[in-house]
């Protein structure tokens, strides 16, 4: 027998795992991304965002050559420092059913592995940058209606999102609630899409969302406050300047977590921790809208005890996140094969490396990507039970 790995072994094993992966990661395609360019690897990816202009202009009809608005296109930087694998190693026997077309349960484990580590990656950073929450900790959504995506609906219109690109990603517990409401599944009141709605338990583009389940964001979004019950804190000194991005507190127990919401007595904006923050001195986003008074309260948002988590779902537009993934350099090993075909329909770049040891074959999956959070007010996270 020729001491090769076959072509069958390499390309069914790279194209069915890519498959699952991007089944997996679904929600990249309702990030920001730049896909001109994916086949060449980069450190860092330039992804420009639509600028926001004025309003309208009168026309004045005169002589001198027309003046456009002086704006340039804002744009989002990610750099590509993210690279994530899992290797295993698989018998003859195993080795020969991938080459026939079966994804062996090892290859399946593999990119759950890695598909969870991107979803907590980007989501469980992203959700830690959004500032404003909708619903009620405790109470899973959806249980009583469609209070919170219209509530979520109401906070991304006065943010400027624009209205055909929203998105809802629903934890276990929102999905379940929201794929038997009503307005999603009865004719009478969803129409035809009722009856797939029915059949898929897929609620699919409701009230200005596309909702779609992802089954690692419980990890990923799962939010625990630091701050211990009651978790009382009073802005400790007045005048505090508009535009500060600190806040100076008193007695409170216990430093909040970044990600942790509060909201100011007199004061209707939302604000989110920043990492960093001590029982005295937090670090907030976004900058103070309003200079709080001496005494004022601030309200934790969330789980009030210091070991409670709240369950979050999130409601977001494309342009808050900005993804990219990009090839490796291309090395020739001997003794190693490498596939990694970067994917227009998902902007995903999965590489395998299969070589063979001693009676067996050795699969490595990676993929580079990184990310970046470039318009927070773009997303709302949605509050869902705790524990």
């Amino acid at each position: 027998m020729p001491n090769i790995i076959s072509d069958d072994l390499l390309v069914r094993s790279y194209s069915m795992a890519l498959t699952a992966l991007e089944s997996r990661l679904s929600f990249i395609n309702y990030l920001l991304r730049k896909d001109d360019d994916i086949n060449s690897p980069h450190n860092s990816v330039v992804i420009p965002i639509p600028s926001r202009f004025n309003d309208a202009e009168d026309v004045v009809p005169t002589s001198a050559p027309a003046q456009g608005e002086n704006m340039q296109p804002t744009s989002a930087t990610i750099t590509i420092n993210r690279w994530k694998k899992k290797g295993f190693a698989v018998s003859d026997a195993e080795a020969d059913s991938i080459a026939n077309g079966i994804l062996g349960s090892q290859n399946q484990a593999a990119i759950n592995a890695i598909a969870r580590t991107v979803v907590k990656d980007v989501l469980g950073t992203a959700y830690k940058r959004a500032y404003q929450a909708v619903g009620v900790p405790g109470q899973i959504p959806f249980q009583t209606g469609m209070a919170v995506a219209g509530q979520a609906r109401k906070k991304l219109n006065r943010a400027g999102a624009d209205a055909m690109d929203r998105f809802m990603l629903l934890d276990s517990d929102a999905d379940g609630e929201a794929a038997i409401l009503p307005a999603f599944n009865e004719m009478q009141s969803a129409g035809a899409d009722a009856l797939y709605t029915m059949r898929t338990g897929e609620v699919g583009v409701k009230a200005g969302f596309t909702f779609a389940y992802n089954g690692y964001l419980e990890e990923a979004a799962k939010h625990t406050n630091g701050t211990a019950a009651p978790g009382l804190y009073i802005v400790n000194g007045a005048g505090q300047a508009i535009g500060s991005t600190s806040l100076v507190v008193s007695t409170g127990a216990l430093a909040p977590n970044e990600g942790t919401l509060f909201t100011i007595a007199g004061d209707p904006q939302e604000y989110v921790c920043n990492a960093g923050c001590t029982t005295t001195l937090w670090s907030i986003a976004p900058a103070l809208r309003v200079s709080p008074v001496n005494g004022a309260v601030v309200t934790i948002r969330g789980a009030a005890a210091a070991g409670g988590f709240t369950y979050q779902s999130l409601a977001f537009g494309r342009e808050a996140i900005a993804f990219a993934s990009r090839p490796d350099s291309a090395v020739i090993t001997p003794g190693t094969m490498i596939m990694q075909v970067p994917d227009r329909n998902s902007g995903l770049v999965l590489a395998l490396e299969v070589s063979r040891q001693n009676m067996q074959t050795m699969f490595q999956y990676s993929i580079r990507y990184g990310f970046t959070v470039c318009r927070p007010e773009l997303l709302v996270r949605v509050f869902g039970a705790t524990e």
